[in-house]
């Protein structure tokens, strides 16, 4: 992807990326994580929707 993005597109990324963040977060929450737990796993959402599932620490 290059150049500018058209309304549509943008949306559709601002959305994935955040709509992340917040779903991890309240995940957390409602596991009856610590503050440092849910903004950790917010941190992993954000990095897992800007760099996909390489984020993803893999065992071996």
């Amino acid at each position: 992807m290059t150049g500018r993005l058209d309304p549509i597109t943008a949306a559709a990324l601002i959305g994935s990326f955040f709509g992340a963040i917040a779903a991890a977060g309240i995940a957390a929450y409602e596991r009856g994580g610590s503050p440092e737990q849910v903004l950790a796993a917010g941190r992993t959402a954000a990095e897992i929707a800007v760099y996909g599932t390489t984020a993803i620490d893999r065992p071996g």
